[in-house]
């Protein structure tokens, strides 16, 4: 396959979530070939421009520069085509940026991590590695469907209409509000110790109890 894609969250930090992309491009004389992935909902995750993005091939692993651009629907994902991106961005060989979509208003409408495949990257195996923070106000009962996409666009003759290649990725992202375990056991006092974790998400809450039952029959 050109393009796998696989989302999962970062430990027990429920707020992020790693992603990868593996490709496998052989293109020949094709020399335009972009990737392109795409946010679908910025409202409920963004991308961790922290911690940034790694290019692994083989066994070297190497963190790259991305620089941030902004711009209008002109680079609506659906429609974004190899030769939009050259007339538009002029990016190098190599070079990578986030690319926000905002509409008249200056609302987020889509958020693009676009990279032009240098020559290496276009017959080759590769990996990218990023990461996104999901947002505090992300709908739902502590829980929401993250959607990631990503494509490869590239420059060719012969094609009825602009080739492309993409590939589809969503991970449910869910967090419990409490969690209970048992932390410890002294038998020289027969007492057990419990430890709950609140509200690890970090959200607001309002008008919250907290009860813990007993079963009398065994303690």
């Amino acid at each position: 396959q050109w393009l796998v894609k696989d989302g999962k969250p970062v430990g027990l930090d429920s707020r992020k979530f790693a992603w990868t992309i593996n490709a496998s491009a052989y293109f020949g004389g094709i020399d335009t070939v972009y990737l392109i992935d795409q946010i679908e909902n910025p409202t409920q995750h963004t991308y961790d421009k922290a911690f940034g993005l790694y290019l692994e091939q083989g066994n070297d692993k190497t963190k790259l520069t991305v620089t941030d651009r902004e711009g209008s629907n002109v680079l609506d994902y659906a429609k974004i085509t190899a030769k939009v991106l050259e007339d538009n961005l002029q990016l190098k060989d190599g070079e990578a940026v986030y690319y926000t979509v905002k509409d008249r208003d200056e609302n987020i409408k889509q958020q693009l991590l676009i990279m032009k495949l240098p020559e290496e990257l276009r017959n080759g195996e590769f990996q990218l590695h990023y990461q996104t923070n999901w947002n505090d106000n992300v709908g739902g009962e502590y829980g929401a469907d993250l959607k990631n996409s990503v494509r490869l666009v590239w420059m060719a003759d012969g094609f009825g209409k602009p080739p492309t290649w993409s590939v589809d990725k969503d991970v449910h992202a869910h967090y419990p509000i409490v969690n209970k375990k048992g932390t410890g056991y002294d038998a020289n006092t027969q007492t057990l110790t419990w430890q709950f974790d609140v509200n690890q998400y970090g959200t607001t809450l309002s008008a919250v109890t907290i009860k813990d039952t007993l079963d009398t029959s065994k303690y």
